[in-house]
């Protein structure tokens, strides 16, 4: 019942939030996953109770379903990047790499799952590998034996963290002065959004 988000960098506009479903292949021997099926439900949707026009993808002997809730948080015309905040609802290998690129959205500094625009993310944003970065823990209320932690929540900072010289390796430090990310805002999006960030 703990509460795991990412923080990821984006490219292009991911302009609302939504609730991404789709089957998921991983080929073992490439490393690489396969996304088919794909459907992307918005809030608005998951409100309403009327999930017609949801169609679930259909298990299959060999994909699994992958699901993940996704809010965007800021975006930035200039380097045509939106950061957003995710949620693993399913835990699959490569899970936020894949269906963010099936979405056309691949995660900033991805040379796996993304294009053309990821190729050029090194000599641009300083990226020498994506930028999915595990940034917030919310622990439930109540039913918890260590009653010291009921409530809270934990956040770290990728863009603050350190100096400028190790953030420039890995890409974060390029959005530094571009997104400003603080732990109560991540946890108000949480809160706000629970049809699409909670299970």
């Amino acid at each position: 019942r703990i509460g795991k988000y990412y923080l990821a960098v984006l490219h292009g506009r991911f302009s609302e939030p939504v609730r991404i479903r789709s089957l998921h292949e991983k080929n073992g021997q490439k490393n690489l996953v396969r996304i088919s099926d794909l459907h992307v439900i918005t809030e608005r949707e998951l409100r309403s109770s009327d999930l017609t026009k949801e169609r679930k993808p259909i298990e299959s002997m060999r994909m699994d379903i992958s699901e993940t809730g996704c809010v965007p948080l800021s975006y930035d015309e200039a380097t045509d990047t939106t950061l957003v905040l995710a949620a693993l609802h399913t835990g699959k290998a490569h899970q936020l790499r894949a269906q963010f690129a099936a979405t056309g959205h691949p995660i900033v500094g991805d040379l796996k799952y993304g294009d053309k625009e990821t190729a050029a993310d090194r000599k641009c944003f300083g990226a020498s590998g994506q930028l999915p970065h595990a940034s917030l823990l919310i622990f439930p209320e109540s039913g918890l034996s260590h009653t010291a932690l009921s409530g809270k929540s934990f956040y770290s900072d990728p863009m603050g963290a350190g100096n400028a010289e190790s953030e420039t390796a890995d890409g974060w430090h390029a959005f530094s002065a571009v997104y400003s990310v603080k732990e109560q805002r991540l946890v108000e999006a949480v809160l706000s959004h629970r049809e699409v960030m909670m299970r």
